[in-house]
């Protein structure tokens, strides 16, 4: 598998390789450093052409580490081909609510079928994490789960948003959130 702007499950990489596909993750310093070394130009929108998106959040309340999960999924021309939403307790972190929704989005278009997505975020911490092929403890097991199910997608494009650009599945967490707490 070619790796493109980062060195993400570089501890992988046979087994990525072994994979006809790519992994391309996008809106970290360390990329646009990378982008600058070679010369490139930042590209001037960040949607794939022809590839499916998924935008995903994850609320989280640290009194009661309760913790909502949302993605929406869309095709190429912008279709909703699906909206979805969880919510858990015992979620340890703001981190963790974000890296269970990229999980489960990648689950979700697993189940329809497709083969390749653009995952768009507001964690940049989470980005940064996957860009820089860090494994951090606080997460570790859920980004085990999703080096797995991201050998699925060919191409896989994990990329950072303001938080703006990401209000409908902002909401979406929150309002799956929200339930959880209304219940407890």
């Amino acid at each position: 598998m070619r790796i493109k702007s980062g060195s993400l499950f570089q501890a992988h990489q046979d087994q990525w390789t072994s994979k006809s596909g790519y992994l391309n993750l996008q809106g970290s310093t360390q990329q646009s450093q990378k982008s600058k070394k070679k010369g490139n130009k930042a590209p001037v929108s960040k949607r794939l052409p022809s590839v499916p998106s998924c935008w995903i959040d994850g609320a989280w309340q640290e009194t009661s580490k309760a913790g909502g999960m949302s993605w929406i999924i869309k095709t190429a021309a912008g279709e909703v081909l699906c909206r979805g939403s969880s919510n858990r307790s015992h979620v340890c972190s703001a981190l963790m609510a974000e890296a269970l929704a990229l999980r489960e989005a990648l689950k979700k278009a697993h189940e329809l079928n497709l083969q390749s997505l653009q995952v768009f975020s507001d964690s940049q911490v989470l980005v940064s994490t996957l860009d820089a092929g860090m494994d951090l403890n606080e997460i570790a097991g859920v980004l085990q789960d999703v080096k797995s199910l991201a050998t699925l997608f060919c191409p896989l494009s994990v990329v950072f948003i303001p938080r703006v650009e990401n209000f409908q599945a902002d909401t979406l967490a929150k309002s799956s959130l929200s339930r959880l707490l209304n219940v407890v």
